[in-house]
Formats: C-alpha cells, sequence, structure tokens
C-alpha cells in the first residue's frame, strides 16, 4: 500500500502528524492486515523544504527525504507507486526499490518544473535529447529501525 499522510492518517484513523506517528500507523495498518503488507508513505510534511518517504516492511522502516519543488501537477504519487512496483516485481528489495523509484521520480519532477508545465514531463521535449542531462541526485537512506 502507498497512501499519503493524509490517507495513512484515514486509513488508520491515527495522527500522521510527525514521521513516528506515521510509522505508528503504518505499523497499525500491517497489524491489521491479513498478510505481510509493506507500508510506504509519501509526502510526509517534515519542514517548510524537505518531503520524507517511509517505507515499513517486515524487515525493517526507512526514510527518504527529498528537496520540495513548486509544482502544482498531479499524478506524481501515482508515479512514484509505479516505478517502485516496477523495481520491486524486477526482483528489488524495499530499500533498494525506494531509493530508485525516488531519483526517478525527482528527476522527472525537476525536469516538470524546469520546463515550466503543469503536467508531468515523462519524456523530453523534441528539441532535447537528454544528452546533456545531469545525473540524478543520490539520496540517503536512513535505516529507522
Amino acid at each position: 500500500a502507498i497512501p499519503n499522510q493524509f490517507e495513512l492518517g484515514w486509513l488508520a484513523s491515527m495522527p500522521t502528524d510527525t514521521i513516528d506517528q506515521s510509522l505508528e500507523a503504518a505499523d497499525a495498518l500491517r497489524r491489521a492486515a491479513k498478510r505481510d503488507l509493506a507500508i510506504l508513505v509519501t509526502g510526509i510534511d517534515t519542514d517548510t523544504t524537505t518531503l520524507a518517504t517511509v517505507a515499513v516492511d517486515a524487515r525493517g522502516a526507512w526514510r527518504i527525504d527529498v528537496a520540495r519543488q513548486k509544482l502544482e501537477a498531479h499524478g506524481t504519487g501515482d508515479y512514484f507507486a509505479a516505478r517502485l512496483t516496477g523495481y520491486v516485481l524486477l526482483g528489488a528489495d524495499l530499500p533498494t526499490a525506494l531509493v530508485a523509484a525516488t531519483a526517478d521520480t525527482q528527476a522527472v519532477v525537476s525536469a516538470t518544473v524546469v520546463a515550466g508545465r503543469r503536467e508531468l514531463l515523462l519524456v523530453p521535449p523534441d528539441n532535447e535529447t537528454g544528452a546533456d542531462s545531469k545525473p540524478a541526485p543520490a539520496f540517503e537512506l536512513v535505516k529507522l529501525r
């Protein structure tokens, strides 16, 4: 399951205002499930410049932060979920898939912001080959437990 911070609070009927509260809510959902379940919580507000994603499964919990960007496009969470699911289906473990999907999503978000678009820029405009594009930044994965 990949709810955002608000959706997690609603699903778990618990507050999710902090990372710790989001972890507690994710744990509650995992306990309520009839099977082992990985929970990723996206868009956790940590401060005015940073958003966090937290992933929780039977092996532990991890956090990854990204810089908040000015973007009013819809579908970023869906894109992230699709990328993460793809990496898992290809055999990546949850922490590896989290880092890869975060890098992919941030590359798309950054390209969209630079292009001044409102819809996610999934492919470069015709006049850009991508040859001059910068490598994706490395994202620090923090093991929470």
